[in-house]
């Protein structure tokens, strides 16, 4: 064999292992380059064992639906795609990777994640908790929301403000349904005053304190009336009457 001919014998042969180590480099690096990913199901869509739901959103497969984890005190927002606690709900203040705001859990709009003391002879340290509540000036409403509370500023919108506590957006305000109506701050909402006309409900929340509201005959509408041991005062509350004798 002349001297050419053994050099172009190694020469193929050491070719021939660089295309093959080379093509071991590019199966490799694919191999990291594509690692499987994990497709979510979203809110309200379909979930079972096989497909999972969001856990970036706080969703959690019940009844084979994609649901808040916690639907009694969640509600899902879709335009951050994530559930968010309601007034009173569990909430997070540990930071990271978890919510908006640095919050694992967290809490709707116009709420804050406080923590909770918890008090009595029985309560071990560590079992204080965290929970949702309404950000100042902000009340609580049915749904377990934040809504501008009386004097804050409104856009109109029908449930900005708290329509089941008889306030209303007015002039851009949130105000009394009613002009006649005063404010009552313990329950966070807007009440009759003594001898001014109300509306009957269960609670009897309609009117100032230590006034019911009393039906009359049926052509005269039902009135705010002080509860026996109570006078109405000139500024139409309820005081107490000491002359008053349970006999």
């Amino acid at each position: 064999m002349g001297e050419s001919s053994w050099i172009r014998g190694h020469f193929e042969r050491f070719r021939g292992i660089q295309l093959i180590l080379l093509a071991t480099h590019y199966t490799t690096t694919t191999t990291h380059v594509l690692p499987s990913s994990t497709i979510f199901s979203t809110y309200n869509n379909s979930c079972s064992s096989a497909i999972l739901c969001d856990p970036a959103a706080l969703l959690a497969c019940i009844s084979g639906i994609c649901q808040c984890e916690s639907p009694s005190n969640q509600i899902y927002i879709p335009g951050e795609n994530i559930c968010k606690s309601t007034v009173g709900g569990q909430c997070s203040l540990t930071l990271g990777n978890g919510g908006p705001g640095g919050q694992e859990r967290p809490c709707i709009d116009h709420a804050t994640c406080v923590t909770i003391l918890e008090e009595g002879p029985a309560v071990r340290a560590g079992q204080n908790h965290t929970e949702c509540r309404c950000r100042e000036n902000f009340i609580e409403n049915a749904s377990g929301a934040c809504v501008p509370g009386i004097g804050e500023p409104c856009s109109y919108r029908p449930d900005e403000c708290n329509p089941l506590g008889q306030i209303v957006c007015k002039n851009n305000v949130c105000a009394c349904m009613d002009n006649l109506q005063v404010y009552d701050p313990e329950f966070s909402r807007c009440v009759s005053p003594a001898g001014t006309h109300c509306k009957l409900d269960s609670l009897q929340l309609g009117c100032v304190k230590n006034a019911m509201c009393y039906p009359f005959y049926y052509w005269i509408p039902p009135r705010c009336l002080c509860k026996p041991g109570f006078l109405q005062s000139p500024t139409r509350t309820c005081l107490p009457d000491h002359s008053y004798s349970h006999s």
